[in-house]
Order: C-alpha cells, then sequence, then structure tokens
C-alpha cells in the first residue's frame, strides 16, 4: 500500500521504505533509509522532500510525486518463496519456467495447486521443490 502524504511528512531519520517499481537481481523491492528531515513549506501544505540514501552511495528524494510507488517496510507484500505458509495466495513475480501464470494457494508443505484447478476440483498435484524466488501476496483475490 502507497504511503500517504501524511505519513511521508511523518518519516524520521532510519525509517526505511520500499520502491516497487525498481528491484534488485534477486527481484526483491529496492529499499531506500531515510537520510534527513522531510522538507515541508508552509505555503505549499501539499509538498514534501524527504532525503534518501540506498546502496552504498547513492542518494535520492522522495517528492509527493513518488508516493504511489514507494511503501512502508511493513507494508511490503512481497515475500520469498521459502517464507509462504499454508493458506498463502500468491503470484510469481517474474515468470518461473514451467509454472502456470495468475494466483496460486500453498496447501501444505512443498505442495501448491493453481487456483483455476482449485475450482475445477483438479487433485492436488503441484510438487515444487525449494526456490529462491520472488512472489507477492494476493489479498483481494476471491478464492
Amino acid at each position: 500500500m502507497p504511503i500517504t502524504l501524511e505519513e511521508a511528512k511523518a518519516l524520521k531519520h532510519g525509517d526505511q521504505l520500499h520502491h516497487s517499481a525498481s528491484t534488485k537481481a534477486d527481484g526483491s523491492c529496492m529499499v531506500y533509509r531515510v537520510s534527513g528531515r522531510p522538507k515541508t513549506w508552509k505555503t505549499r501544505p501539499d509538498e514534501v522532500q524527504v532525503p534518501l540514501k540506498y546502496g552504498l552511495r547513492g542518494t535520492a528524494y522522495l517528492t509527493e510525486k513518488d508516493l504511489d510507488s514507494v511503501h512502508l517496510e511493513g507494508d511490503c507484500r512481497y515475500i520469498q518463496f521459502r517464507d509462504l505458509i499454508p493458506g498463502d495466495m500468491f503470484e510469481f513475480r517474474n515468470r518461473v519456467s514451467g509454472m502456470a501464470e495468475g494466483p496460486w494457494l500453498k496447501r501444505g508443505p512443498r505442495l501448491y495447486i493453481h487456483v483455476d484447478d482449485y475450482h475445477k476440483g483438479v487433485p492436488e498435484r503441484h510438487k515444487v521443490g525449494s526456490i529462491n524466488v520472488w512472489v507477492y501476496i494476493v489479498r483481494d483475490h476471491p478464492l
């Protein structure tokens, strides 16, 4: 969930933000750290400028135009495949060879079923080994 203007104004030095559009090599969200106090103006209350740091030396600014592409660390929908628990519905963030697109449901240890097969009554036959990919949790999909 993107942060709001009020949340951006309340950020403190050291808070972490995740950028959902830019990713690292492993598919995880790029992490930015707040490196200073958010700058606000009395004459322009709908604007904010937050200094950020990423990587070893990278710096950037978060403005009110970029608020829809960042979220707080606790609101991140992207998790590693190995961290899923039974009952989680998820989609692969990047294309994985041999896996159907669309939502999947974790039914148990190393047991996954495609949601379309679940509705058709197809027996659970998709067993997957431990793969190191990032997925995102589908919270609004009707099962």
